[in-house]
């Protein structure tokens, strides 16, 4: 069944209500909304993983997002994470 968050086009299993946003699966609309909320409405965003993080990357330039933040593009991304980067 196709849903909607403030803008984000998804979808929702109804036998086991995981909602899908982006490619992204999600184990609920709760879990689904602490990623969304701070995101944009825009292009079709790719899901995004880098060692248990979950984001999600513009096509047009490479950027992620990643916890509410922008970052310039994968590398620049997993090298937060690798090194434990605070905001």
């Amino acid at each position: 069944m196709k849903i909607q968050f403030e803008g984000h086009k998804g979808i929702v299993d109804i036998h086991t209500n995981e909602v899908t946003f982006y490619g992204m699966v999600f184990s609920g609309i709760l879990a689904a909304v602490k990623y969304l909320k701070s995101l944009p409405v825009g292009p079709e965003y790719q899901p995004w993983f880098y060692r248990g993080k979950k984001g999600f990357m513009d096509p047009a330039d490479g950027s992620i997002f990643l916890e509410d933040h922008w970052l310039p593009d994968a590398d620049f991304a997993e090298n937060f994470i690798k090194t434990k980067g605070k905001w």
